[in-house]
């Protein structure tokens, strides 16, 4: 089994995102209940490492934050393919927890990612060259942006080839300090 650690969609949200693509069914939309920010893809986990990892994640003190996704667009990907995503403002606070996620993976054996990070959630993945429905999309789904949410916790999820794609499961949540309760509010 594979794992990586993300922040889950509010279900608001998700409905919202799906709602959007309804009009360009003619394509592989991500399935509503994968929609999700990766922090850090870790892959397989073997067994002995597992308790480790979660402990690691679970010690994160860094508060809960705001996100806002407020825009859309491609990202080339193996073989010519092509991902469609919506993508969150600038956020320092989001990077924090990405480093956190990225720094519990190294301490365990995994690299850094080398490419950076680059926050997104998937839309549509896997369309050669993007039709230019895909620019009529992005102008159609402007509207309903930004979607904005409080990020209370992140969670470690499993990735399993299901029959029709893969399927994302949380399996373990870690809460993230509320940032009105530490000033005492």
């Amino acid at each position: 089994m594979k794992y990586f650690a993300g922040i889950a969609l509010p279900e608001n949200l998700k409905d919202k995102l799906s709602a959007s693509a309804r009009e360009f069914s003619k394509y592989r939309w991500e399935k509503k209940g994968n929609l999700h920010l990766t922090l850090y893809y870790f892959g397989t986990v073997e067994k002995e490492i597992y308790p480790e990892l979660v402990r690691m994640l679970g010690q994160t003190v860094l508060p809960g934050f705001s996100l806002t996704l407020d825009r859309t667009g491609f990202f080339s990907h193996k073989k010519n393919n092509t991902i469609l995503w919506a993508g969150p403002a600038e956020s320092q606070p989001l990077r924090d927890l990405q480093r956190v996620a990225e720094d519990a993976a190294v301490s365990l054996g995994w690299q850094r990612e080398k490419r950076g990070f680059h926050p997104h959630v998937t839309l549509l993945k896997s369309v050669k060259n993007p039709p230019e429905d895909f620019e009529n999309y992005r102008r159609q789904a402007a509207v309903i942006f930004p979607l904005e949410w409080n990020v209370e916790s992140f969670h470690l999820f499993s990735s399993e080839q299901g029959a029709d794609g893969m399927d994302y499961r949380i399996v373990e949540e870690f809460r993230l300090p509320s940032v009105m309760k530490d000033r005492g509010l």
